[in-house]
């Protein structure tokens, strides 16, 4: 069991995370069009619900700007690999 109680924490690969109910509004003007047959996936949202959403994610916390900015910089002296899949992941 997971610390909510619910199911464990999922398997590298799957997306899956949690947010507090209480810390985002609903968002009734987001859109996902996805066609039959298809791996393409459509989400349409409008610019201040986005924000909020990023916002809610962390994604204007100090540290995760920083975590980018070192990964930027990684990037530019080439300290990173390139994967092609996240199975890659499993051998480190």
């Amino acid at each position: 069991m997971g610390r909510d109680g619910g199911a464990d924490l999922p398997k590298l690969g799957e997306l899956n995370f949690f947010i507090p109910p209480d810390s985002i509004e609903p968002m009734a003007t987001i859109s996902v069009e996805r066609k039959p047959k298809s791996k393409r996936i459509v989400v349409e949202i409008d610019a201040d619900k986005l924000e909020r959403l990023a916002a809610s994610l962390g994604l204007f916390s100090s540290s995760f700007l920083d975590s980018v900015s070192r990964s930027e910089k990684e990037i530019a002296l080439h300290k990173s690999k390139r994967l092609h899949n996240l199975r890659e992941l499993r051998g480190r």
